[in-house]
Order: C-alpha cells, then structure tokens, then sequence
C-alpha cells in the first residue's frame, strides 16, 4: 500500500519457541532493556525488548515488543512477526 514504511527491525514473539533461549532468558529480566548477541566476544547491542510495547519503525505499536535491528543480525526464518497495519488488512 501507498504510504507505508519498511520496518528497519524484526520483532520476535517472546513466548514462541522459535524465539532464541538467550533472547527469552535477557527479556526474563525486567519489565524493559536491551538485547545482546550471545557471542562473548561479541557482546554487541541488537535490539530492545519492552513488555508494555514499541511504536515499530513502519508505525505499527506492538505489545509485548522484541525488536531486533535487521542490520545486526543475519536474516533467517525463525519467530519473526510480521508487522501489518489493520488498514492493510482491510485493502487486500
């Protein structure tokens, strides 16, 4: 649709098992914070999660919210959300 953004993010399902342990495990933490490659010599920021939600890029607000920066990570099949305004819906 006309008008829509691309999301810069992926956003997880924190409760799907699909969902990386090390990503469960860091949002196990606290009610918000930031996401980190599990690599220790990597240690490097990759996203954010916030169980009361996320405005995402494309403008969509997404409750519980997992976002991870598509350019920190390789793309793979895995617990992603698809991000899609309900007036999307509606149009297909």
């Amino acid at each position: 649709p006309q008008g829509m953004r691309e999301c810069t993010s992926h956003y997880l399902k924190a409760d799907d098992e699909r969902t990386p342990k090390y990503i469960q495990q860091q949002m196990s933490l606290g009610v918000s914070g930031k996401l980190f490659c599990y690599n220790q010599k990597c240690k490097a920021r990759i996203g954010e999660f916030n169980w009361a939600g996320i405005r995402s890029s494309c403008g969509v607000f997404i409750t519980p919210a997992c976002r991870i920066s598509k350019g920190k990570v390789e793309e793979k099949e895995a617990a992603i959300v698809k991000v899609v305004r309900s007036a999307t819906k509606a149009e297909e």
